[in-house]
């Protein structure tokens, strides 16, 4: 459920549509305007038999695509990402 959920949030944060995905990433194009906003999500499995998802987000490589990944938008984000996974998930699996 949570690769799902993933899925998910890459669609509704991104400004450009999934290019990639399997069963272990999900990726969107890579940025073409500077407000354009690229998520990646990977799967990792850990030794313990549990899984970690890592949240990566792009940004166009130009001045004005450095400050909108080092702004309050971008942030939001990232902050926002684990607690959108635990809201969908059943309370038995929320760790």
């Amino acid at each position: 459920q949570a690769w799902v959920s993933a899925k998910q949030f890459v669609r509704i944060n991104s400004t450009v549509p999934i290019d990639i995905e399997t069963d272990t990433l999900i990726m969107s194009q890579t940025p073409y305007k500077d407000e354009d906003l690229s998520l990646s999500v990977s799967k990792m499995d850990e030794s313990d038999g549990s899984q970690q998802l890592f949240l990566d987000i792009r940004c166009r490589k130009s001045s004005l695509g450095k400050a909108l990944c080092l702004g309050a938008r971008v942030r939001e984000i990232r902050h926002s990402f684990s607690d959108f996974i635990k809201s969908t998930l059943p309370e038995a699996e929320v760790q």
